[in-house]
């Protein structure tokens, strides 16, 4: 049976997903990164929330291109996910110990996020959980842009699991300004949305 949340995730997984990780979790953030400077989204003071983010190592390869933006996340184990974080971000994340669903359901940011990112995470939490999540960011907390980096629909693996999901209603107040393929794994996409003007 598929298992999910803490289950799934116990807090030594993010040794191997933080700064320590693979070389190819490494140029999946690079690639991330890259994209953002490409589109010039990366302005000073820009507030980036990632979802899922363990060590937040897409974070400090973003933070390498502008260390003026302002850097939140959320993941199951603040301590661990900490331990495994590149020293020059610990001091500079504002961590929140909560999975997604719990804290977008709960919780608004007292500030507008600028820039959401959601990279191989959303394809670790169930189908229910994930339309919630979605739709909270698209009519709550309505960053300006979305960055997602998730799995194909043809590489599902629900016993795995590795899901997909309904990611086309971020399109009724976003347009999608980027849309390609992992260049490190074709069964992932990579998506980055602007939001309408409401």
């Amino acid at each position: 049976m598929a298992q999910f949340g803490k289950k799934r995730f116990p807090d030594n997984y993010q040794r191997k997903v933080g700064w320590h990780a693979n070389s190819k979790l490494h140029k999946n953030s690079e690639e991330l990164a890259k994209i953002l400077v490409d589109n010039e989204v990366l302005k000073d003071g820009l507030k980036i929330f990632e979802i899922g983010a363990g060590g937040g190592r897409n974070l400090k390869y973003i933070w390498d291109k502008n260390k003026k933006v302002e850097l939140y996340l959320n993941d199951l184990f603040e301590k661990t996910s900490m331990k495994y974080m590149h020293e020059e971000i610990k001091d500079l994340v504002t961590f929140y110990e909560s999975d997604t669903l719990s804290l977008v359901k709960d919780f608004k940011p007292e500030f507008d996020v600028d820039l959401l990112i959601s990279s191989d995470h959303l394809m670790h939490v169930e189908y229910e959980s994930v339309e919630v999540i979605l739709e909270k960011i698209r009519d709550s907390w309505k960053p300006n842009y979305i960055l997602m980096r998730e799995l194909k629909e043809e590489f599902e693996t629900p016993e795995h699991p590795r899901l997909f999901h309904n990611y086309d209603m971020l399109e009724e107040k976003y347009e999608v300004i980027v849309s390609t393929s992992s260049k490190q794994d074709k069964c992932y996409f990579i998506k980055l949305y602007r939001r309408k003007n409401d």
